[in-house]
């Protein structure tokens, strides 16, 4: 199933001496892909070896060269993350591994949106030194 939706974005106004013309909110155009991402989906992903499909759970542990790397790609991930409008729950631990664990909260499921933050997150990481924590 894939549902449209309007997403409205505001502009702000300055005052000024001079009266300016109002202008009509945009609208963006969004759509929202909510098919069902199964686990032979994830594993014919060749850039998510490693991840794996825990119940409605996309999950990496990833250890880094250091606890230093690894907050780095924490704030990387958050960036990728705001940028997507999608967010995965992070875990930073001694002496470097990141969890991830991605799920579209909204439908209950893993869905495409998942799947492409996940390609990118594993891209960063791989960038960063990553390699599976188990």
């Amino acid at each position: 199933m894939v549902v449209v939706s309007h997403a409205r974005t505001r502009t702000r106004r300055h005052r000024s001496a001079t009266p300016s013309r109002r202008r009509a909110p945009s609208c963006t155009l969004v759509v929202v892909d909510r098919r069902r991402i199964t686990a032979e989906d994830v594993a014919a992903t060749e850039a998510l070896a490693g991840w794996t499909v825990d119940g409605e759970l996309l999950r990496a542990e990833l250890r880094l060269p250091s606890f230093a790397v690894a907050g780095r790609l924490v704030a990387a991930v958050a960036e990728l993350a705001d940028a997507h409008d999608h967010h995965p729950d992070l875990s930073l631990a001694y002496p470097g591994v990141v969890t991830v664990e991605l799920t579209s909260h909204d439908v209950g499921h893993l869905t495409p949106r998942d799947l492409d933050l996940a390609t990118e997150i594993a891209a960063r990481a791989a960038a960063m030194g990553a390699e599976p924590a188990s």
